[in-house]
């Protein structure tokens, strides 16, 4: 059975409602809250993919009831991006390698994360042609492959992309963020497939947990982008947690 200390329930519901605020799971801050724990880095990738699952699920129903779900645009990422992601679950690496990669791409996503909605309109080009269609699946591949590896759902990552690139508008890229989490998640779970075995209370006090916040933040989104002050706080706060895990692994 897992041992988590208290805090990270509460922790696991507020990180549910901010990120399903833009379609996401979560997964990075399961990752930075969880490393604070003594539990290895393969048992957290499992927490944070399993609850990436259940907030990224309630994301897909809400966007795709409010019509900004757009399948043309998230085939040609997906079909290489899911057995990437498993693949990416396979691998196994010292635990150094992991929390340094890890804190790496955390720093990227709190980037991320702090200049969320700074980004000028940009000029929308078709999501179709031979310039997507041909780098589309590579760009699904490697953030498969990322999203499996280190235990996130990718999505964090595939977000901007889309709105740089200027294939989608915020709604529809958070609304391509949640089926792109959900089903890499559900690929890099079922790489780790021994994980089953030792889901415990916490396993489900956590899903639950997740699921209410997560059904909260994507009602919520739909209609509304998340609170500046809300995006600051996750951003400083996933950066610290990066820079801890560098520190671990050095």
């Amino acid at each position: 059975m897992l041992m988590v200390p208290v805090w990270i329930f509460p922790a696991f519901f507020l990180t549910a409602v901010v990120y399903a605020l833009i379609g996401f799971g979560g997964g990075s801050s399961y990752l930075a809250l969880l490393s604070m724990t003594a539990m290895p880095v393969t048992q957290i990738a499992a927490i944070a993919l399993f609850c990436n699952m259940i907030v990224s699920g309630g994301g897909v129903w809400h966007f795709s009831k409010a019509g900004f779900m757009r399948p043309r645009l998230l085939w040609p990422f997906l079909i290489t991006s899911i057995p990437a992601a498993f693949l990416g679950g396979l691998v196994k690496t010292d635990d150094s390698i992991q929390r340094t990669a890890l804190g790496v791409c955390l720093l990227f996503v709190a980037l991320r994360v702090w200049l969320e909605g700074r980004d000028t309109v940009r000029e929308r080009k078709p999501a179709e042609g031979i310039v997507f269609m041909l780098s589309a699946p590579v760009i699904g591949a490697g953030l498969g492959f990322l999203s499996g590896f280190l235990g996130i759902g990718g999505g964090i990552f595939l977000s901007p992309i889309l709105i740089l690139a200027g294939w989608a508008d915020i709604k529809e890229s958070s609304a391509a963020a949640a089926v792109f989490i959900l089903l890499n998640s559900a690929a890099g779970l079922l790489a780790r497939g021994n994980i089953f075995h030792a889901q415990g209370i916490e396993w489900l006090t956590l899903g639950v947990l997740v699921f209410v916040g997560g059904q909260l933040g994507s009602r919520l989104g739909v209609y509304r982008l998340p609170h500046p002050f809300m995006r600051k706080i996750l951003a400083g706060f996933i950066s610290w947690a990066s820079l801890r895990l560098i520190g671990l692994a050095l």
